[in-house]
């Protein structure tokens, strides 16, 4: 039987907590958009066309722009890349918020800007 520790170093732990810290809070936050549907169509008029459409935009930047954060990652380091990934985050939800949320807009917001920052949170 092996003696050795399964971490070899306290920064290797602390690493892993603060990497499932960020999936766990930009993954906690999408997941409950499904939760505001309801809400999206009765106050904004937000139809299941373009919620969803602003759904599929979601995925489609967080697919596109995940090889673009890691690469930002190689090269500048892990945080600037989550940094970066959470100023597109948190401009979408923010905007979504506070922003005027009609046709163009709600798609941007949620669809460019979100997406965009989850790309940047799975690298």
């Amino acid at each position: 039987m092996s003696t050795e520790k399964f971490f070899q170093s306290r920064t290797a732990l602390i690493t892993l907590f603060a990497a499932c810290f960020v999936v766990l809070i930009s993954l906690g936050v999408r997941q409950t958009f499904g939760l505001f549907f309801m809400d999206f169509n009765e106050s904004l008029k937000i139809s299941n066309t373009a919620f969803g459409f602003a759904i599929g935009m979601q995925m489609l930047m967080w697919g596109l722009t995940g090889p673009i954060f890691g690469a930002i990652a190689d090269k500048y380091g892990g945080h600037i890349a989550i940094i970066s990934a959470f100023i597109f985050y948190a401009a979408g939800i923010f905007f979504l918020y506070t922003g005027p949320n009609t046709g163009i807009f709600f798609q941007i917001h949620m669809g460019l800007l979100i997406g965009i920052g989850l790309g940047g949170d799975s690298h």
